[in-house]
């Protein structure tokens, strides 16, 4: 298989890391072989099996071993955004696994291959969720059955947008399991909800238009415009400036329907403007090494959140905060909210970043 940027020196705004990882290329899934192989190591790979989360809802999981645990990296843990599937995130546990990491990924509750919410079972495609804490006892439940019943030296995660959220109010909780990892990535973490009203964060008017939404049992509902799945412009939208990597994810959506999720409701508006508040009030209790990546043009979630969530990081413990200068986020100018899955420059910087950073954990 080719090593795509393996050979490429990056040269980037964020700063160096010490070995370019090996990572997938626009023009590689462009063709068929890469692709090809790609689906190939997804299916004979990846193992999938399932565990009861908070409540008894059933969540999908998905594990992908190093046959060698005495050479591997260590195990990472990825926490996806709202709305996503693991089946996004093929190529990225693809070129994880190449570089030496085993990987372990599930669904969210109430969306991907994951059981829905009760309040919402009849319509599958609400983004819905009745307590955001249940977000964070599932992930303690996928760590401890999975990563860390795994044997693995290293143990980290790699959490994204909503995950950011969740994966800091799990840092934050003090379970017992927060002692077992050794770092976390939040790349455009959810620490600050752009509200209904583009450009405005949600605690100006949507994170209060929710809270009223649930007092009057309507948390469950639509929000105002709300609608079932649509597809994205494969061109010019939102989330990332790689059309290749846009046509993916659309045609994974295509390839598995009963995956998509739509719009949010009330419920889960509420219950997530309350979770990025307490992440960041509550910043200093995180004390796992963080690395956290916002991305220059996000148009999802507001930085001033992460910016606020790593100020109050670093001034609790000298030496703390998020790797950027005076522990701020590192920014990745240009880019998009998907860094994941953004064009090759900006995708190799936010890996190469994060992949420096957990290499270095425990160490």
């Amino acid at each position: 298989m080719a090593r795509g940027l393996a050979s490429l020196a990056l040269v980037s705004t964020v700063g160096s890391w010490a070995q370019a990882p090996l990572l997938t290329t626009e023009a590689e899934l462009q063709g068929t072989t890469v692709p090809a192989a790609i689906e190939a190591f997804w299916s004979a790979r990846g193992a999938a099996t399932s565990i009861t989360g908070q409540g008894g809802l059933n969540l999908a999981v998905r594990r992908f071993l190093q046959p060698d645990r005495a050479t591997e990296q260590g195990a990472i843990t990825i926490v996806s955004g709202r709305t996503e599937s693991m089946l996004k995130y093929k190529e990225v546990v693809h070129d994880l696994y190449r570089n030496g990491w085993s990987v372990y990924i599930h669904d969210h509750r109430g969306q991907g291959l994951s059981e829905r919410e009760p309040a919402v079972r009849d319509q599958p495609q609400k983004g819905h969720v009745d307590r955001f804490d249940d977000y964070v006892a599932d992930l303690d439940a996928v760590l401890q059955r999975g990563m860390l019943a795994g044997g693995h030296a290293r143990r980290v995660l790699l959490a994204h947008s909503m995950g950011g959220a969740i994966t800091a109010r799990w840092l934050q909780s003090g379970r017992p399991a927060v002692a077992q990892v050794q770092a976390a990535v939040l790349s455009s973490p959810m620490l600050e909800i752009v509200g209904l009203v583009p450009g405005f964060s949600a605690e100006v008017l949507s994170c209060h238009l929710a809270h009223g939404a649930v007092l009057f049992g309507a948390g469950a509902s639509w929000h105002w415009g709300g609608k079932p799945y649509t597809p994205f412009p494969v061109q010019g939208n939102i989330y990332t400036g790689s059309p290749v990597r846009s046509q993916r994810v659309l045609d994974q959506d295509s390839a598995a329907p009963a995956a998509r999720l739509g719009s949010p409701t009330w419920g889960w508006i509420a219950r997530s403007c309350d979770a990025a508040h307490a992440a960041r009030t509550d910043a200093a209790l995180v004390t796992t090494p963080v690395l956290v990546l916002v991305a220059g043009q996000d148009q999802i979630v507001l930085n001033h959140g992460a910016r606020q969530f790593c100020q109050r990081l670093a001034a609790a413990r000298p030496g703390a905060g998020c790797g950027g200068p005076d522990g701020a986020p590192v920014v990745v100018e240009g880019a998009q909210h998907e860094m994941l899955i953004e064009r090759d420059a900006l995708r190799g910087q936010a890996l190469g970043r994060a992949l420096d950073f957990l290499r270095q954990a425990g160490r």
